[in-house]
Protein backbone atom coordinates (compact mmCIF):
# COMPACT_ATOMS: atom_id res chain seq x y z
CA UNK A 1 0.00 0.00 0.00
CA UNK A 2 2.61 2.64 0.70
CA UNK A 3 4.23 1.46 -2.25
CA UNK A 4 1.69 2.51 -4.46
CA UNK A 5 0.87 5.94 -2.13
CA UNK A 6 4.57 6.49 -3.30
CA UNK A 7 4.01 5.81 -7.13
CA UNK A 8 1.26 7.90 -7.41
CA UNK A 9 3.24 10.79 -5.69
CA UNK A 10 6.23 10.37 -7.93
CA UNK A 11 3.63 10.46 -11.18
CA UNK A 12 2.37 13.30 -9.84
CA UNK A 13 4.78 15.55 -11.74
CA UNK A 14 4.01 19.05 -12.97
CA UNK A 15 2.44 19.41 -16.44
CA UNK A 16 5.61 21.56 -17.41
CA UNK A 17 8.08 19.13 -16.47
CA UNK A 18 5.95 16.17 -17.88
CA UNK A 19 6.10 18.69 -20.95
CA UNK A 20 9.83 19.34 -21.17
CA UNK A 21 9.97 14.93 -20.06
CA UNK A 22 8.32 13.80 -23.07
CA UNK A 23 10.24 16.20 -25.93
CA UNK A 24 13.55 14.55 -23.50
CA UNK A 25 11.93 11.24 -24.73
CA UNK A 26 10.94 11.65 -27.91
CA UNK A 27 14.05 13.46 -28.79
CA UNK A 28 15.94 10.65 -27.31
CA UNK A 29 13.53 7.27 -29.38
CA UNK A 30 14.07 9.35 -33.04
CA UNK A 31 17.87 9.70 -32.58
CA UNK A 32 18.26 6.40 -31.63
CA UNK A 33 16.25 5.35 -34.70
CA UNK A 34 18.98 7.39 -36.51
CA UNK A 35 21.45 5.67 -35.79
CA UNK A 36 19.84 1.94 -35.63
CA UNK A 37 18.65 3.03 -39.83
CA UNK A 38 22.19 3.57 -40.10
CA UNK A 39 22.97 -0.37 -40.90
CA UNK A 40 20.30 -0.13 -43.79
CA UNK A 41 22.63 3.33 -45.29
CA UNK A 42 25.63 1.37 -45.55
CA UNK A 43 23.95 -1.53 -46.88
CA UNK A 44 22.55 1.08 -49.72
CA UNK A 45 25.51 2.84 -50.34
CA UNK A 46 27.64 -0.51 -51.33
CA UNK A 47 25.07 -1.21 -53.81
CA UNK A 48 24.88 1.97 -55.37
CA UNK A 49 28.81 2.09 -55.15
CA UNK A 50 28.56 -0.76 -57.14
CA UNK A 51 26.10 -0.07 -59.97
CA UNK A 52 28.10 3.29 -60.72
CA UNK A 53 31.68 1.50 -61.03
CA UNK A 54 30.10 -0.87 -63.20
CA UNK A 55 28.43 1.49 -65.10
CA UNK A 56 31.00 4.04 -65.48
CA UNK A 57 34.33 1.65 -66.04
CA UNK A 58 33.58 2.20 -69.75
CA UNK A 59 34.28 6.09 -69.49
CA UNK A 60 35.93 7.13 -66.43
CA UNK A 61 39.57 6.31 -65.81
CA UNK A 62 39.83 3.42 -63.23
CA UNK A 63 42.21 4.97 -60.90
CA UNK A 64 39.45 7.69 -60.44
CA UNK A 65 36.61 5.37 -60.28
CA UNK A 66 38.41 3.80 -57.84
CA UNK A 67 39.41 6.75 -55.61
CA UNK A 68 35.79 7.96 -55.89
CA UNK A 69 34.25 4.19 -54.60
CA UNK A 70 37.25 4.79 -51.74
CA UNK A 71 36.40 7.93 -50.77
CA UNK A 72 32.51 7.21 -50.44
CA UNK A 73 32.94 3.96 -48.65
CA UNK A 74 35.51 5.62 -46.65
CA UNK A 75 33.55 8.22 -45.41
CA UNK A 76 30.49 6.07 -45.17
CA UNK A 77 32.50 3.71 -42.53
CA UNK A 78 33.22 7.09 -40.36
CA UNK A 79 29.93 7.33 -40.17
CA UNK A 80 29.61 3.88 -39.21
CA UNK A 81 32.08 4.30 -36.43
CA UNK A 82 29.87 7.53 -35.38
CA UNK A 83 26.99 4.96 -34.58
CA UNK A 84 29.48 2.61 -32.70
CA UNK A 85 30.01 5.60 -30.79
CA UNK A 86 26.68 7.06 -30.16
CA UNK A 87 25.58 2.90 -29.07
CA UNK A 88 28.31 3.25 -26.24
CA UNK A 89 27.62 6.94 -25.29
CA UNK A 90 26.25 6.73 -21.48
CA UNK A 91 24.78 10.45 -22.55
CA UNK A 92 22.85 9.26 -26.19
CA UNK A 93 19.71 10.21 -23.89
CA UNK A 94 20.27 13.22 -22.37
CA UNK A 95 22.05 14.61 -24.83
CA UNK A 96 20.15 13.28 -27.73
CA UNK A 97 19.77 16.18 -29.76
CA UNK A 98 23.99 17.01 -29.60
CA UNK A 99 24.32 13.00 -31.10
CA UNK A 100 21.67 14.18 -34.05
CA UNK A 101 23.74 17.07 -34.76
CA UNK A 102 27.19 14.78 -34.94
CA UNK A 103 25.46 12.20 -37.02
CA UNK A 104 24.39 15.84 -39.73
CA UNK A 105 27.85 17.13 -40.01
CA UNK A 106 29.05 13.52 -40.48
CA UNK A 107 27.13 12.58 -43.37
CA UNK A 108 28.01 16.18 -44.93
CA UNK A 109 31.01 14.88 -46.13
CA UNK A 110 29.88 11.64 -47.33
CA UNK A 111 27.21 13.65 -49.14
CA UNK A 112 29.26 16.30 -50.92
CA UNK A 113 31.36 12.78 -52.29
CA UNK A 114 28.41 11.50 -53.53
CA UNK A 115 27.71 14.39 -55.59
CA UNK A 116 31.37 14.81 -56.78
CA UNK A 117 30.41 11.20 -58.64
CA UNK A 118 28.26 13.67 -61.57
CA UNK A 119 31.80 15.11 -62.01
CA UNK A 120 33.90 12.84 -62.59
CA UNK A 121 35.63 13.06 -65.80
CA UNK A 122 34.17 10.88 -69.03
CA UNK A 123 31.07 11.02 -67.95
CA UNK A 124 30.62 14.56 -70.00
CA UNK A 125 30.95 12.48 -73.39
CA UNK A 126 28.33 9.67 -72.58
CA UNK A 127 24.87 10.76 -72.07
CA UNK A 128 23.04 8.27 -71.09
CA UNK A 129 26.00 7.15 -68.46
CA UNK A 130 25.93 10.50 -67.24
CA UNK A 131 21.69 9.85 -66.75
CA UNK A 132 21.96 6.87 -65.16
CA UNK A 133 24.70 7.62 -62.59
CA UNK A 134 22.20 10.97 -61.86
CA UNK A 135 19.42 8.52 -61.33
CA UNK A 136 21.54 6.11 -58.96
CA UNK A 137 22.12 9.48 -56.86
CA UNK A 138 18.55 10.20 -57.17
CA UNK A 139 17.52 7.28 -55.52
CA UNK A 140 20.39 7.29 -53.11
CA UNK A 141 18.68 10.93 -51.84
CA UNK A 142 15.07 9.30 -51.93
CA UNK A 143 16.45 6.47 -49.57
CA UNK A 144 18.26 9.14 -47.02
CA UNK A 145 15.21 10.80 -47.08
CA UNK A 146 13.64 7.54 -45.34
CA UNK A 147 16.25 6.99 -43.00
CA UNK A 148 16.74 10.56 -42.31
CA UNK A 149 13.53 11.92 -41.75
CA UNK A 150 13.88 11.34 -37.66
CA UNK A 151 16.13 14.14 -37.59
CA UNK A 152 15.65 16.71 -40.27
CA UNK A 153 19.22 18.54 -40.27
CA UNK A 154 20.53 15.08 -41.26
CA UNK A 155 18.10 14.99 -44.13
CA UNK A 156 19.58 18.39 -45.28
CA UNK A 157 22.89 17.70 -44.58
CA UNK A 158 22.41 14.41 -46.81
CA UNK A 159 19.94 15.61 -49.44
CA UNK A 160 20.75 19.47 -50.45
CA UNK A 161 24.99 18.50 -51.20
CA UNK A 162 23.63 15.59 -53.59
CA UNK A 163 20.64 17.11 -55.24
CA UNK A 164 22.55 20.72 -55.90
CA UNK A 165 25.46 18.82 -57.35
CA UNK A 166 23.28 17.16 -60.05
CA UNK A 167 21.40 20.30 -60.65
CA UNK A 168 25.11 22.70 -60.87
CA UNK A 169 26.48 19.96 -63.20
CA UNK A 170 23.13 20.21 -65.75
CA UNK A 171 23.14 23.54 -65.42
CA UNK A 172 26.75 24.09 -66.26
CA UNK A 173 25.74 21.82 -69.79
CA UNK A 174 25.01 25.24 -71.64
CA UNK A 175 21.89 23.85 -73.26
CA UNK A 176 18.34 24.50 -72.73
CA UNK A 177 17.47 20.51 -71.85
CA UNK A 178 20.33 21.05 -68.69
CA UNK A 179 18.85 23.82 -67.71
CA UNK A 180 15.35 22.12 -67.76
CA UNK A 181 17.04 19.56 -65.93
CA UNK A 182 18.84 21.53 -63.50
CA UNK A 183 15.54 23.06 -62.20
CA UNK A 184 14.01 19.38 -62.33
CA UNK A 185 16.29 18.17 -59.91
CA UNK A 186 15.39 21.57 -57.97
CA UNK A 187 12.15 20.43 -57.70
CA UNK A 188 12.57 17.06 -56.79
CA UNK A 189 15.19 18.98 -53.93
CA UNK A 190 12.22 20.30 -52.91
CA UNK A 191 9.79 17.50 -52.56
CA UNK A 192 12.35 15.29 -50.83
CA UNK A 193 12.49 18.25 -48.02
CA UNK A 194 8.83 18.56 -47.74
CA UNK A 195 8.29 14.98 -47.70
CA UNK A 196 10.64 14.50 -45.21
CA UNK A 197 9.44 17.22 -42.80
CA UNK A 198 6.16 15.83 -43.04
CA UNK A 199 7.17 12.42 -42.16
CA UNK A 200 9.47 13.93 -38.87
CA UNK A 201 6.21 15.47 -37.83
CA UNK A 202 4.50 11.92 -38.56
CA UNK A 203 7.33 10.29 -36.66
CA UNK A 204 7.25 12.62 -33.48
CA UNK A 205 3.22 12.77 -33.09
CA UNK A 206 3.49 8.55 -33.35
CA UNK A 207 6.24 8.56 -30.69
CA UNK A 208 4.16 11.27 -28.82
CA UNK A 209 1.37 8.72 -29.03
CA UNK A 210 2.79 5.77 -27.56
CA UNK A 211 4.38 7.43 -24.75
CA UNK A 212 1.01 9.18 -24.05
CA UNK A 213 -0.60 5.34 -24.16
CA UNK A 214 2.49 4.34 -21.79
CA UNK A 215 0.94 6.97 -19.26
CA UNK A 216 -2.46 6.73 -19.73
CA UNK A 217 -1.94 2.90 -18.66
CA UNK A 218 -0.07 3.91 -15.93
CA UNK A 219 -2.72 6.13 -14.63
CA UNK A 220 -5.18 3.21 -15.20
CA UNK A 221 -3.08 0.97 -13.45
CA UNK A 222 -2.82 3.43 -10.09
CA UNK A 223 -6.38 3.84 -10.70
CA UNK A 224 -7.27 0.08 -9.91
CA UNK A 225 -4.68 -0.02 -7.28
CA UNK A 226 -6.33 2.58 -5.46
CA UNK A 227 -10.02 1.33 -6.08
CA UNK A 228 -8.59 -1.48 -4.32
CA UNK A 229 -6.80 -0.07 -1.67
CA UNK A 230 -10.43 1.47 -0.94
CA UNK A 231 -12.18 -1.84 -1.00
CA UNK A 232 -9.56 -3.59 1.34
CA UNK A 233 -9.92 -0.45 3.77
CA UNK A 234 -13.84 -0.84 3.44
CA UNK A 235 -13.99 -4.62 3.65
CA UNK A 236 -11.73 -3.96 7.18
CA UNK A 237 -13.90 -1.56 8.57
CA UNK A 238 -16.62 -3.71 8.03
CA UNK A 239 -14.80 -6.64 9.62
CA UNK A 240 -13.85 -4.98 13.04
CA UNK A 241 -17.73 -3.66 12.57
CA UNK A 242 -18.66 -7.10 12.27
CA UNK A 243 -16.53 -8.54 15.26
CA UNK A 244 -17.31 -5.49 17.58
CA UNK A 245 -21.35 -6.28 17.54
CA UNK A 246 -20.21 -10.05 18.01
CA UNK A 247 -18.67 -8.92 21.47
CA UNK A 248 -20.91 -6.77 22.29
CA UNK A 249 -23.87 -9.06 21.69
CA UNK A 250 -21.71 -12.15 23.44
CA UNK A 251 -20.73 -9.77 26.67
CA UNK A 252 -24.28 -8.58 26.97
CA UNK A 253 -26.65 -11.75 25.72
CA UNK A 254 -25.01 -14.00 29.02
CA UNK A 255 -25.23 -11.58 31.70
CA UNK A 256 -29.01 -10.54 31.01
CA UNK A 257 -30.06 -14.49 30.44
CA UNK A 258 -28.57 -14.83 34.43
CA UNK A 259 -30.43 -11.65 34.95
CA UNK A 260 -33.77 -13.44 33.82
CA UNK A 261 -33.04 -16.39 35.57
CA UNK A 262 -32.64 -14.35 38.82
CA UNK A 263 -35.77 -12.44 38.45
CA UNK A 264 -38.05 -15.61 37.05
CA UNK A 265 -36.49 -17.31 40.76
CA UNK A 266 -37.23 -13.93 42.74
CA UNK A 267 -40.73 -13.38 41.27
CA UNK A 268 -41.72 -17.16 42.36
CA UNK A 269 -40.34 -17.28 45.42
CA UNK A 270 -42.35 -13.64 46.40
CA UNK A 271 -45.83 -13.76 47.44
CA UNK A 272 -46.25 -10.11 48.02
CA UNK A 273 -48.68 -8.37 45.01
CA UNK A 274 -46.33 -5.07 45.03
CA UNK A 275 -43.40 -6.94 45.18
CA UNK A 276 -44.15 -9.27 42.54
CA UNK A 277 -44.95 -6.45 40.24
CA UNK A 278 -41.56 -4.57 40.98
CA UNK A 279 -39.79 -8.19 40.03
CA UNK A 280 -42.13 -7.79 37.00
CA UNK A 281 -40.90 -4.97 35.80
CA UNK A 282 -37.56 -5.60 36.43
CA UNK A 283 -37.81 -8.66 34.00
CA UNK A 284 -39.60 -6.38 31.18
CA UNK A 285 -36.37 -4.30 31.22
CA UNK A 286 -34.24 -7.31 30.87
CA UNK A 287 -36.52 -8.16 27.73
CA UNK A 288 -35.99 -4.98 26.31
CA UNK A 289 -32.15 -5.35 26.86
CA UNK A 290 -32.09 -8.94 24.89
CA UNK A 291 -33.96 -6.94 22.38
CA UNK A 292 -31.45 -4.89 21.66
CA UNK A 293 -29.07 -7.82 21.65
CA UNK A 294 -31.24 -9.72 19.11
CA UNK A 295 -30.83 -6.15 16.69
CA UNK A 296 -26.86 -6.94 17.27
CA UNK A 297 -27.22 -9.88 16.15
CA UNK A 298 -29.18 -8.89 12.74
CA UNK A 299 -26.77 -5.96 12.44
CA UNK A 300 -24.30 -8.82 12.46
CA UNK A 301 -25.48 -11.19 9.81
CA UNK A 302 -26.09 -8.32 7.37
CA UNK A 303 -22.60 -6.55 7.59
CA UNK A 304 -21.24 -10.37 7.04
CA UNK A 305 -23.75 -10.95 4.11
CA UNK A 306 -22.36 -7.74 2.19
Amino acid sequence: MAKSVAARESTAMDPVDADAALRTRVESDRIAILYRTNFTGTLLSFVVVAFIAMVARDVVASRILIAWCTVVIGLRVCVDLLSYFHRKAVDRETNARRWGWFYSWAVLPSALAWGSAIFLPGLETNWWTQMFVALCLTGRTAASMLTHSYFPPALYTSAVPLLGALALRYTTNGTPIGAVSSLMWLIVLVYMLSTGHRQARLIVNSIKLRYENEQLIRELKQTNIAEAEARYKAEQASLAKSRFFAAANHDLRQPLHALGLFATTLRNSIMEVGKRQLVEQIQHSIESLESCSTICSISRASTQGR
